[in-house]
């Protein structure tokens, strides 16, 4: 098999997951650990990327790079049999690489001689399975299962108006009348982001709603909404996000049919916007302030073409690694500290506006902290309204070796983020002066971010 097509479906796939800004493609319920003082090399590095679930595309890669069956290679051997491939190693290859123990593909994405189904699920398991390459070695024990998850999102024409239904792939804001909703796209794919839940308890206020692409733990996109009409006849619309992929936020106006679209590159950092006028935010009665008595065809199909498209989908759950126990640290989760990548980091954040200052609290939906191993979400005077993120994630394999970090918010109060390493002492901090709107900060270096060691 070419280098090529080993880095298609095995680096490419490590690389996108990491640029994705922790995304992982999916979610798994490995819990994730990086006290790793006590662990053996192998247990390492099966756990090294759990809380971003890279090891989700590493698993998944190391079988599909041998979808290519009529490209015979004497090592691995694989068999096919119905629905399900079988790549068995203990052998050596001709690059130099190793491969040992055996997994198995049940309707596989792409493989030569299998037909996907796009009805079933996708199956994989992991029997001791690994790669030994310039003498490092990855290895698998488990399962992981791919859901196609096309569900097309549910338009209700209710009497006159398009109706906004709360589901995965959308929120709804400011008493429902705003449907908001994110399409991503990277180097490779595109998709629809999902609203982000703690505990079970969606990631949305009628202020705010909060948006992961790849991993329910990790936070992409942020939206926030105020109704302004009283002030200047206006719904303003504030995002930003802590990620470099593609993204395109569409908001439509369930009374009046009016949409909105607002797009950040693939590759750059957002730049926290603030649509605050009728104009480039919602206008509160537009024209003769009359709703539209019925959706026309190009608004029903606006709504539509923003369903998920991405045959791949966007549920991939398993679990690879042996559940560890965190180990103590000296961060300790309270109203105005999170604590990050298995307790190790502990974030706290201090806010200044033109005649005051304080320190911010962590959000809360339902009950539920709003905080996971990798985000949290910080309000400075009303536990509704998210003012700004931060997601942290460990990327600590070649090359990045770094912990990174992303900050940004909907807000043009000044703030800094104070972040502290528990177990080497080290802080940085991370700031947006009063009066700008936050460019997103994306600290991915040891020098930037946090080093490995």
């Amino acid at each position: 098999m070419s280098l090529t097509r080993a880095c298609a479906f095995l680096g490419c796939s490590w690389l996108v997951a990491l640029a994705a800004c922790g995304g992982d493609g999916g979610s798994t319920d490995v819990e994730p650990t990086l006290r790793f003082a006590d662990r053996t090399d192998t247990e390492l590095l099966r756990l090294i990327d759990a809380a971003g679930g890279t090891d989700l595309f590493r698993a998944t890669g190391m079988i599909d790079q041998f979808g290519d069956t009529f490209e015979v290679e004497p090592c691995p051997t694989i068999s096919i049999a119905g629905s399900v491939a079988t790549v068995t190693g203990g052998c050596a290859r001709a690059d130099g690489s190793r491969l040992e123990g055996s997994g198995t593909v049940d309707n596989p994405i792409g493989w030569d001689q299998l037909d996907y189904e796009f009805q079933n699920d996708t199956l994989y398991t992991f029997t001791g399975f690994g790669l030994t390459q310039d003498q490092t070695t990855q290895t698998f024990d488990g399962w992981l299962r791919r859901s196609d998850g096309l569900e097309l999102r549910d338009l209700v024409i209710n009497g006159p108006d398009l109706a906004c239904t709360p589901t995965g792939l959308n929120a709804c804001l400011l008493g429902g009348r705003f449907q908001v909703s994110v399409a991503y796209t990277t180097v490779s794919s595109a998709g629809v982001g999902q609203v982000m839940n703690f505990n079970g308890a969606r990631a949305e206020s009628d202020q705010s709603a909060f948006f992961y692409f790849f991993d329910n733990a990790n936070f992409e996109m942020g939206v926030k909404m105020v109704d302004a009409c009283s002030f200047n006849d206006s719904f303003w619309v504030f995002l930003s996000g802590l990620t470099n992929q593609g993204n395109a936020v569409n908001i439509l106006d369930t009374f009046t049919g009016q949409t909105r679209t607002y797009t950040n590159p693939l590759g750059s950092y957002p730049q926290t916007l603030g649509a605050t006028d009728g104009v480039t935010g919602f206008d509160c009665t537009p024209g003769d302030g009359a709703r539209i008595e019925k959706p026309t065809p190009a608004q029903v199909r606006q709504v539509l073409g923003s369903t998920p498209l991405d045959p791949l989908g966007d549920s991939l759950v398993g679990e690879l690694a042996p559940k560890a126990e965190n180990a103590a640290t000296a961060c300790a989760d309270d109203a105005d500290t999170a604590c990050h990548l298995g307790g190790r980091f502990a974030v706290e954040v201090d806010w200044t506006t033109v005649s005051d200052s304080g320190s911010a609290e962590v959000m809360s939906f339902g009950g539920q902290r709003a905080a996971s191993d990798q985000s949290s979400f910080w309000w400075f005077f009303d536990p509704a309204n998210f003012e700004m993120g931060v997601k942290m994630v460990d990327a600590c394999v070649p090359p990045f070796n770094a912990y990174w970090v992303f900050v940004s918010g909907l807000t043009n109060q000044g703030f800094t983020v104070n972040i502290t390493d528990t177990t080497t002492g080290l802080s940085k901090p991370y700031s947006n002066p009063l009066g700008q709107y936050p460019q997103t900060i994306g600290a991915t270096g040891a020098d930037t971010g946090f080093p490995c060691d």
